[in-house]
């Protein structure tokens, strides 16, 4: 974590734990979290999504990881309003949808199409987000309907 200073960069706060590099520090996509500045989630190019708590009083601030996409995670985004949910899109052509309360996702998304380049919940429609993919192709989703997107 870098603090932009009048005329540098100053290193607040080194994440990376431990001796063994590890390909969960290799990010593709960083977003905060909108309503907790202590929290934030990143996108590993090995396919893990990975929140931090900059809270935890302990030198590792991991505190999930999330590892169920198959490849490069491109994004993640935290709903706008709901505190717990966070959204990954990924090149395995997948969304997932998690409470970050829970261990595993709690819905799957499949665009049945190529690589899912971003994923973006709608500020105004508290269930829709939208995903765009490697294509071009923008879809329509409804959280409550994991098996079909709307348009």
């Amino acid at each position: 974590i870098y603090s932009i200073e009048e005329d540098q960069f100053v290193e607040k706060l080194n994440l990376r734990v431990g001796r063994k590099p590890s390909l969960n520090f290799s990010c593709a996509d960083v977003v905060w979290h909108q309503m907790d500045e202590n929290l934030l989630a990143t996108a590993a190019t090995n396919g893990v999504v990975v929140t931090w708590n900059l809270g935890k009083p302990s030198r590792n601030k991991q505190d999930q990881l999330f590892m169920e996409h198959k490849r490069t995670v491109n994004k993640v985004c935290f709903h706008p309003t709901e505190v717990y949910m966070l959204l990954s899109g990924s090149q395995d052509g997948y969304m997932k949808c998690f409470d970050l309360r829970k261990k595993d996702s709690v819905s799957t998304f499949s665009g049945q199409s190529e690589s899912v380049r971003d994923v973006q919940f709608s500020i105004r429609d508290y269930f829709t987000f939208a995903a765009t993919f490697e294509n071009g192709n923008v879809q329509l989703w409804d959280i409550r309907r994991p098996d079909r997107y709307e348009r």
